[in-house]
């Protein structure tokens, strides 16, 4: 329409635009009638950049971490403020995640400490280790560990219940970015060389080393890890590296795909709940989605933010997406009518246990510690394995295998067992 009738940059434009900005004020008088479309945005942050982002796991509440040092939580559906994270401001929160279980908040910063949160009892713990700035924080699956890593060319694994220090990594490297994998045995951490290592949780011990494999001079934007994930499969890694989105592949035999569309580094993704969309934002201020599977674009470019993307989320329901950017600004993206994609449909439990985790007894859904899917009798809970991507339950004749592609049940099943029994 814009082609036809050059006043429809305005008419199209500014019912988007805040209405306090210079280019409302200035061009608002000039029309009529003008609908304004409400946008989720952070007033009292003019003048701050946000940092980062984090989704409750309900999707009812945005964690945003800012550049003037504050943490604050909001509702997801009206934009307004519900309560700070954090009783007195900080020096640069760069980073911010929640638990599995939407109780605890971590955030890191600047100041090189890690700050642990109960937001349910107003509980502030100030972790300190790290002589570097913090430059990424995130939880286990079980929500029992924190992982942070530093430019102080460490990862540092904290017991959540008491704040101690469990486990330190060195690393050769700056740390950009870390993640568990969902079984909660390893942590993957990229680094601002280019380099991807993968450690145990238990020891700290290095398992592999990656390298990006690409000619620096044809990476558009920086050359580091700016932000990684472990795939469903848990055969790859996705990583960010300049304006691409990268798969490495864990076992040496799989070829993980590549996501390419962004035009300037990316500096964000985050996986759906079942593992099927990735989400990514970058310094071209649009957020894209694509295909897990084969690294393909899914629905169109969301283009709205008017700086650099710093961080996204994935609602629970992969119903949203919320995006928050260097504009000072958050969004909140309802894929229902931009992305026809197999995982917005709710996950049958049998194939929940492909991404389940072990907890007091039951295996649990990975993302979700309220929905249980399996019950393992006490006497039988030794003989329980965790390995991978695969679970096996072996007790005598009772034998249970789940693959991330399918599911066995074993033929000797002679008796059942319900929780309380």
């Amino acid at each position: 329409m814009i082609e036809f009738n050059i006043p429809h940059i305005y008419i199209s434009a500014i019912p988007f635009t805040p209405k306090d900005s210079l280019i409302s004020r200035t061009f608002v008088p000039l029309f009529e009638g003008l609908i304004f479309v409400q946008i989720s945005g952070i007033d009292s942050y003019v003048g701050c950049e946000v940092n980062a982002t984090a989704m409750s796991p309900d999707g009812r509440a945005v964690v945003v971490a800012s550049s003037d040092g504050s943490s604050r939580v909001w509702d997801a559906k009206t934009g307004q403020e519900v309560y700070s994270v954090l009783p007195d401001r900080v020096e640069d929160v760069h980073v911010v995640t929640i638990s599995a279980d939407g109780r605890l908040i971590a955030t890191g910063s600047s100041d090189r400490t890690v700050r642990l949160s109960d937001a349910s009892k107003g509980q502030h713990l100030r972790l300190s280790g790290h002589s570097g700035g913090v430059t990424a924080v995130t939880f286990s699956p079980d929500s029992t560990q924190l992982a942070s890593g530093s430019d102080d060319q460490t990862v540092r694994i904290w017991g959540v219940e008491t704040g101690h220090q469990l486990v330190l990594v060195t690393t050769t490297s700056a740390v950009s970015s870390i993640a568990y994998s969902q079984d909660g045995q390893l942590i993957a951490a990229g680094y601002s060389s280019r380099y991807v290592q993968t450690f145990y949780v238990a020891t700290g011990d290095c398992d592999r080393t990656f390298r990006d494999p690409r000619d620096p001079s044809t990476i558009k934007g920086s050359n580091g890890i700016k932000s990684i994930i472990f795939a469903s499969s848990g055969t790859f890694i996705w990583v960010a590296s300049g304006s691409e989105v990268l798969g490495i592949a864990l076992d040496r035999k799989s070829k993980p795909p590549t996501a390419t569309g962004h035009t300037a580094r990316i500096n964000t993704i985050a996986s759906s709940q079942c593992g099927r969309l990735i989400a990514s934002g970058a310094d071209d201020a649009t957020v894209r989605l694509w295909d897990a599977m084969t690294g393909d674009p899914c629905g169109p470019v969301l283009h709205g933010h008017a700086g650099a993307v710093l961080s996204v989320a994935f609602t629970r329901t992969n119903r949203f997406v919320v995006s928050a950017g260097s504009d000072g600004t958050i969004r909140v993206w309802n894929l229902e009518k931009i992305v026809t994609f197999v995982e917005q449909q709710e996950q049958s439990p049998l194939a929940s246990l492909a991404t389940a985790y072990y907890q007091d007894g039951w295996l649990v859904a990975s993302g979700s510690l309220s929905r249980r899917l399996l019950w393992i009798p006490p006497e039988h809970r030794g003989h329980l394995e965790i390995d991978g991507h695969a679970r096996v339950i072996g007790a005598h004749r009772v034998i249970i295998t789940a693959k991330a592609d399918h599911l066995h049940l074993g033929e000797n099943w002679n008796k059942c067992w319900r929780a309380g029994d």
